[in-house]
């Protein structure tokens, strides 16, 4: 992956249960009911993308959480002040929230905004629907065994101004991104596992395509 990429892929690990793999993400498919530390996540993004848990909790960061069940983890890019902040919640950890941004004084400048909604269960089988709020675009991916079998979009801002951190190539479109860098991502086993139980990663990865 281009440099590019590892500077937001961060948020991730926070929730448990859902995903999708491809090509390199089927080896070993039966064994996808496994899980992965949080640690071990950390490890692979800061490998992988150049991305810390900073574990940051102040009022910049919490003002995010809409009630007592939700849960804050903040990634920060080594070589910047961009952040991800990922919102999920303890009674619904298949649905995240995604905010790309920079803090400068103390204040959060919110870019980019995610939603995603996992419904994929431990064998890597239904969809996940990603909402680019920021973008309006919309698209549900299907999944069979771990397989990306189609893709259906529901609504796409055909406009594309790349701005930094954006891991779109060339006229890729927003999904195609998304499928890509998820290919990537899932480049052996233990980042297969990640990916698969851990919804943060892929709201991360749409995070980063969107552009």
């Amino acid at each position: 992956m281009k440099t590019s990429i590892k500077l937001l892929l961060l948020g991730l690990i926070l929730t448990i249960g859902t995903i999708f793999t491809f090509q390199s993400c089927q080896k070993e498919n039966e064994q996808t009911n496994e899980t992965v530390s949080k640690e071990t996540v950390n490890k692979l993004l800061s490998k992988k993308f150049d991305l810390i848990d900073t574990s940051e909790n102040s009022a910049v960061f919490l003002k995010f959480k809409s009630n007592t069940d939700d849960m804050i983890s903040v990634y920060k890019d080594k070589y910047s002040e961009t952040r991800v902040i990922i919102v999920s919640n303890s009674k619904n950890p298949s649905n995240l929230s995604a905010y790309k941004g920079d803090l400068i004084n103390d204040e959060f400048i919110v870019e980019k905004e995610i939603q995603l909604s996992s419904n994929l269960d431990k064998n890597g089988n239904g969809s996940i629907i990603v909402k680019n709020i920021t973008e309006n675009i919309e698209f549900e991916t299907f999944y069979s065994a771990g397989k990306i079998i189609n893709t259906e979009i529901y609504s796409y801002n055909y406009e594309n101004t790349k701005v930094k951190l954006c891991q779109r190539e060339g006229s890729e479109s927003f999904n195609q991104c998304f499928n890509r860098e998820s290919d990537e991502f899932c480049d052996d086993f233990v980042s297969t596992i990640a990916y698969i139980t851990n919804p943060s990663i892929p709201v991360i990865i749409a995070t980063l395509c969107s552009c």
